[in-house]
């Protein structure tokens, strides 16, 4: 079975997408902000998964991107540290959250496309 393959990273390609879903309405700031570290998280635990290792379960994107790296992954520079949304998984559902302006909205948009085309690759070129 290829890393494609693999039950576990399509549902969580698909889990991942039905957050970014979420992105594409009028919500509020704090549920914004959770669906984009949600986003984060299940694309980063797909690349793990299909390189064959247990991801931890955490909402630390610090600890994940590490993981991702020690199995060799480079990851792109999107302008932003991935590990800054990791107060997004878990703070802003007991808050209102960080208010953002829509140009923040839609570059929190790009940079889940940009890690989604690059998850998707490397999934694609992965054994």
């Amino acid at each position: 079975m290829s890393a494609a393959e693999n039950l576990q990273v399509q549902m969580l390609f698909v889990k991942s997408a039905e957050d970014e879903v979420t992105l594409t309405f009028d919500v509020p700031d704090a549920v914004f902000e959770f669906h984009t570290q949600q986003a984060i998280e299940k694309l980063l635990k797909a690349l793990i998964a299909a390189h064959g290792s247990e991801f931890p379960f955490t909402h630390d994107l610090e600890v994940l991107t590490d993981q991702v790296e020690q199995l060799g992954e480079v990851l792109p520079n999107f302008g932003v540290r991935l590990s800054d949304f990791t107060p997004f998984g878990v703070l802003v559902r007991y808050d209102r959250g960080v208010p953002l302006s829509r140009m923040e909205r839609s570059t929190y948009r790009k940079l889940i496309a940009d890690l989604r085309a690059f998850v998707a690759s490397r999934v694609a070129s992965l054994p």
